[in-house]
């Protein structure tokens, strides 16, 4: 009920609430604060919380880059959409939000539906001719980052059988199509 939650925290996010009493009492078992910890340039996350970029700033990479999908015609702010002139790099790593971020509530993937809309909406946008007066949802330093074959995916956190990890697979698929994805390494714990 209203009357047992602490006033203070009316009006706050939810990641501001979970932020103040971590979950990990030792920095070393955190595991966001590994994944901070590598040197990449560009995170992906289908997660509506900031946790990615506070651990990013914990590890001391203090200009981390946050970009929103705004799949849904629902527009995050500027500083947020995606920027086309920006260079991510380990030291300024940008932090890509897919299903949207609790900061913009429009833009937040959560039903089946909302998955669905977001597929089409984005495979719109990947059918799309560039154009410099309209920015694309996926910015082009993503879209390129996973289309090269060089480049690893490290996908973590999910079940097989998720909306969310199916929505995801098949974009990434999109990117990797004709990719000997036998080579790829899965593993999934229980």
């Amino acid at each position: 009920s209203p009357d047992s939650v602490a006033p203070q925290t009316f009006g706050k996010k939810f990641s501001d609430i979970v932020s103040e009493s971590p979950p990990f009492p030792d920095e070393q078992q955190d595991p966001l604060q590994k994944l901070a910890n590598l040197p990449l340039p560009i995170y992906i996350t289908t997660s509506c919380f900031d946790f990615l970029e506070r651990a990013l700033q914990l590890a001391g990479k203090q200009a981390v880059r946050t970009q929103v999908c705004s799949w849904s015609g629902g527009k995050a702010s500027g500083a947020d959409l995606p920027d086309p002139d920006f260079e991510p790099s380990a030291e300024k790593p940008v932090v890509y939000h897919l299903f949207g971020l609790e900061n913009y509530p429009t833009t937040l993937v959560l039903s089946e539906d909302d998955y669905m809309d977001w597929q089409t909406s984005v495979t719109e946008d990947l059918l799309q001719p560039m154009t410099n007066t309209t920015p694309p949802g996926i910015p082009l330093r993503l879209r390129d980052a996973l289309s090269e074959k060089q480049s690893k995916l490290m996908i973590l956190g999910y079940n097989l059988q998720d909306w969310e990890f199916r929505v995801l697979f098949r974009f990434i698929l999109r990117f990797r199509r004709g990719e000997d994805l036998r080579e790829s390494t899965v593993i999934q714990l229980e």
